[in-house]
């Protein structure tokens, strides 16, 4: 379960793991989660750069993994990915994931021949989709849960690096409400977009829903792109998914002139978060 609150579930006791994920270190609400599970006596393991976070946890004995430090966070998903799995592995919730990686590995190789700058439009797909997404409100559908967590990394990519909102919807949930605010056709269906995840382990009644998904869409007058189709285990296929996601906000930051490292807004909302928690200490 991932929790991104200041308090576990109540539910989440002594015979639950904690694992605490910040890339800096400093994030307050993993700190807060971080104390939560120590007043518990719930078992902490931490992924960090270093930080606050880092030195409780040295001085607790709590097993830490250090990754690299020096990258925005959102560039540095596969230093904490990676040693995530093999956590998972060493508890014995999933095979050995060695062979998986390599697969991904070899995987986003031939991708960055497919999708780098040096490829022109007419052959890259990721230039392609954000030409096609420029500009406009894009939904991110996934057709599982699994695909779920790509789609959240995909539209948090587009927020960050190209500053644009983007939203994220996962069949079937979304064929239960989400659609029906796409009836009215109209100014904002021409201006929105819908970008499309399939998956080889979509389930027939998913693929379905998908495809009716798409073409509704469509007809309400909203762009529809897929996303290059990918093959071959699970991890690679994920890894390939994010990994065009990462290009696609490239590419529409360049679109608009806008360079994708700063994350104004983020600083700024933390300055007056450091503010508000001043004022409430005096």
């Amino acid at each position: 379960m991932t929790v991104r609150d200041y308090r576990w579930p109540e539910w989440v006791g002594k015979r639950s793991l904690a694992l605490l994920c910040s890339y800096s270190g400093d994030t307050e609400e993993t700190l807060a989660l971080y104390d939560d599970a120590a007043r518990r006596g719930i078992a902490r393991a931490v992924i960090t750069t270093g930080g606050e976070l880092w030195t409780r946890a040295t001085a607790d004995g709590a097993p830490r993994m250090r990754i690299p430090a020096g990258s925005p966070p959102r560039a540095a998903l596969f230093s904490a990915w990676v040693p995530l799995t093999r956590l998972l592995a060493a508890l014995g919730w999933i095979e050995e994931p060695e062979s998986a990686w390599k697969e991904a590995a070899e995987r986003l190789t031939e991708r960055n021949a497919e999708w780098s700058p040096r490829v022109r439009e007419a052959e890259n797909a990721a230039k392609q989709a954000a030409r096609a997404l420029h500009r406009r409100h894009i939904t991110i559908v996934a057709g599982s849960e699994r695909l779920g967590a790509v789609a959240t990394r995909l539209r948090n990519q587009i927020n960050e690096n190209a500053k644009l909102p983007a939203h994220s919807a996962v069949a079937p949930e979304l064929n239960h409400n989400e659609i029906v605010g796409w009836e009215r056709s109209g100014p904002l269906s021409d201006r929105s977009a819908i970008l499309l995840l399939r998956d080889p382990e979509d389930t027939p009644e998913v693929e379905a829903r998908l495809t009716i998904t798409a073409e509704y869409a469509a007809r309400q007058g909203m762009v529809v792109v897929e996303a290059p189709a990918e093959s071959g285990k699970r991890l690679a296929r994920i890894a390939a998914r994010v990994h065009f996601g990462d290009y696609l906000s490239l590419y529409l930051a360049m679109l608009d002139g806008v360079d994708p490292t700063p994350i104004v807004s983020i600083d700024e909302f933390k300055r007056r978060l450091l503010y508000w928690r001043a004022q409430r200490v005096c």
